[in-house]
Order: C-alpha cells, then sequence, then structure tokens
C-alpha cells in the first residue's frame, strides 16, 4: 500500500508465459452478476466488429441518468436498463472463453461520508462522458470505497475529511433500486494516493438502505457468461459506436 504524493499505473496487453502457481491455497470468490453499460467509442481506424465480441477496454464512466444521449439502436434495450455510460479511449479485441473477471477502476476525488470503525468512505467523482455532455452536473461516478484487512499496513489508511486521494481496487458491487438504477459503486481498495486536503465545506448526507435489483429479468443480450464459447463466428460491420458493454460486478445484499 502507497501512502506517498505519487502515483503510477500501467495498463496493456501482456503475454504471459511461464506460469507457476503459489503455494498457498486457491480462495475463489463468489460468481461475479453483470450489469450494463452503454459505451461509446470512435473507431478512428475503422475496425471491424462481430456482432458478439469480448475485448479489453480502458474507458470513462459515469452513473447512468435519465435523458442521456444514448443513441442506442437495439430493439430489445431502452434507457432504463443502463447502469453506466461513458466513453471508451482504448479497446483491444480479447478472444477469451471466460469473462468473468471484476473490472479494475481509478477514482480521484474529494472524500465525504467517512466511517473511521468501518474503514469506509465515499466519492462522488466528476466525470465528462459524452452521452452526458448536457447534463454535466449529473455525470458522476459515486463510489463507496472499502479499506480491507493487509499485511501491508499497520493501520488502515482512512483518509480525513475534504481529503483528495487518488483510489484503484476492483469493483466488487453496486447499488440497485428496486427500479433497476444504479445507485452507487463498491470498491474494495487495492492502492491510495494523498493528494492534498479540498477547501469544499463539509457535507452531511443520511445513509440511504442498500438495495439490489429483483431477480426474473427477461435477458435482452445476446451474449450469456455462463456460455463456454459464445462469440459468433459471423462478422458484421458496424457503426463506430460500441454498445451494450457487460460489466461483471458482485451485486449487494439487503442490508
Amino acid at each position: 500500500m502507497s501512502l506517498t504524493m505519487s502515483s503510477a499505473n500501467l495498463i496493456g496487453l501482456a503475454v504471459l508465459e511461464n506460469p507457476r502457481p503459489d503455494s498457498g491455497d486457491l480462495k475463489p470468490g463468489k460468481a461475479p452478476e453483470p450489469i450494463l453499460a452503454c459505451l461509446r467509442y470512435f473507431n478512428s481506424t475503422d475496425i471491424p466488429f462481430e456482432e458478439l465480441g469480448t475485448f479489453f477496454v480502458y474507458a470513462t464512466v459515469a452513473k447512468m441518468v435519465k435523458g442521456a444521449n444514448t443513441r442506442t439502436t437495439s430493439t430489445t434495450l431502452s434507457d432504463d436498463d443502463y447502469h453506466l455510460v461513458g466513453d471508451i479511449v482504448w479497446l483491444i479485441a480479447a478472444d477469451v472463453e471466460d469473462a468473468k473477471h471484476l473490472p479494475y477502476i481509478q477514482v480521484s476525488g474529494t472524500v465525504k461520508n467517512i466511517k473511521t470503525d468501518d474503514a469506509t468512505f465515499e466519492i462522488d467523482a466528476a466525470q465528462y462522458t459524452t452521452p452526458l455532455k448536457d447534463k454535466r452536473g449529473d455525470s458522476t461516478f459515486p463510489l463507496h470505497v472499502f479499506i480491507p484487512s493487509s499485511p501491508r499496513y499497520k493501520t488502515k489508511p482512512v483518509p480525513k475529511p475534504n481529503s483528495t486521494v487518488f483510489v484503484t481496487g476492483f469493483l466488487t458491487g453496486t447499488d440497485i433500486s428496486q427500479s433497476g438504477e444504479a445507485n452507487r459503486f463498491h470498491i474494495e481498495m487495492d492502492n491510495i494516493t494523498f493528494l492534498g486536503r479540498s477547501t469544499l465545506p463539509l457535507q452531511t448526507t443520511s445513509p440511504v438502505p442498500v438495495q439490489t435489483a429483483e431477480g426474473g429479468k427477461k435477458r435482452k443480450l445476446k451474449y450469456s457468461f455462463d456460455s463456454p464459447n459464445p462469440l459468433s463466428s459471423k462478422r458484421a460491420k458496424q457503426s463506430p459506436n460500441v454498445e451494450n458493454v457487460r460489466v461483471p460486478l458482485l451485486p449487494l445484499s439487503q442490508s
């Protein structure tokens, strides 16, 4: 765990050779549940997209709000089905059998709602996205951060009120209302960098109960994370906008 005033990150495609298993016992986690994101991609190199495909992407994202300019062409999806909107900055095709991997997120912003005993805090990160360019005040990525126990530090580095931090970690869950709207996303923190203190006044908000969406919704997409080989071999030229990107996240239980 780095507690310095700087941070460096690398996102890229690696070739793995000579893997060696660790001697420790494996501790598999719960199977992830997907959420739905409408992401735009400026296809400057005219990449041909298959009807279905898995991709490694780096994207800027925000919580879906009503009135977002999704420009969806789907006949089975509506704006109410999306939890996230955003822009794909970088995209690489990934021919993988198993797409059940939690996304790794990087967020910077001013902390609030700090609970030292629980080692949690929240960030409402303002993020420009093309679908919400006319609703910039609503283009945010609301995040709930949990600091897990780790041998890397003796005391959990809980930030002070109005601190500005840069945090990274795996997205592990999302608060979803009964209507299916995503309210706040949850991250298990992997690294934190302290960037200073904000001059913004303290905010006091009432806690909102965590709710999860009811199951049993009819599947609207062709892709299935449970399929061993879901990719279609038929290649079809699509528009520069890449839509209907499913991101696996774990839903939270009702509190």
